[in-house]
């Protein structure tokens, strides 16, 4: 067992500098006594269109394959990839790419971790910090139609639904109609939302 210490940061994408909400985009390590540095990114962007949809997902891959070149690159010039200049920490490479600001793509702060494969370590920590969350299936609310099935089947075995009518309520400046009320003495009203 020869463990391998790494450090790596999470590629994060800002929608707003101001809410600060983000998405992790993709994963830098740096095992440098391995002579190994990669970096993973998303290959998809159908989850970050739900949540922006005026941002353009095709448009936003292509700018982060250049960014993945880049570091690859500076690595080449670098201890770990035969080049002069000792790099210890990942952030020293990512630093020089994307220049800590307030842009829409930073990285993280940097992480620490062991591992004998480091680029099994990379897999492992792009499922945990992107993978996972781009994966989870897209909740379906019910409507309306979905909810009234649930209560008209009910309303059947209790014989109420032929009771049910449709009614306006009106007020001084406005009005609404109600699908389903009934009345025994106090006007009933079952509605969805």
């Amino acid at each position: 067992m020869n463990q391998n210490v790494h450090t790596f940061t999470v590629l994060q994408y800002y929608h707003d500098a101001v809410s600060r909400e983000r998405f992790n985009v993709g994963v830098a390590l740096l095992a440098p006594a391995a002579a190994f540095f990669d970096i993973k990114l998303i290959s998809r962007y159908h989850r970050i269109s739900r949540a922006f949809p005026n941002l353009d997902g095709a448009a936003f891959l292509r700018t982060l394959n250049p960014i993945a070149h880049e570091l690859r690159q500076l690595w080449k010039t670098t201890s770990g990839g035969l080049g002069f200049e000792r790099v210890e920490g990942v952030r020293q490479l990512t630093d020089r790419v994307l220049v800590p600001d307030d842009s829409a793509l930073q990285f993280s702060e940097q992480g620490v971790g062991f591992a004998d494969d480091p680029e099994e370590a990379l897999s492992g920590l792009f499922e945990r910090y992107v993978e996972r969350h781009w994966n989870t299936p897209a909740t379906v609310g019910r409507d309306d139609k979905d909810v009234w099935r649930l209560f008209r089947g009910k309303f059947e075995a209790q014989e109420i639904l032929s009771h049910l009518k449709k009614r306006t309520v009106r007020g001084q400046y406005y009005a609404h109609e109600f699908e389903h009320t009934w009345n025994n003495g106090i006007l009933n009203i079952e509605e969805a939302e």
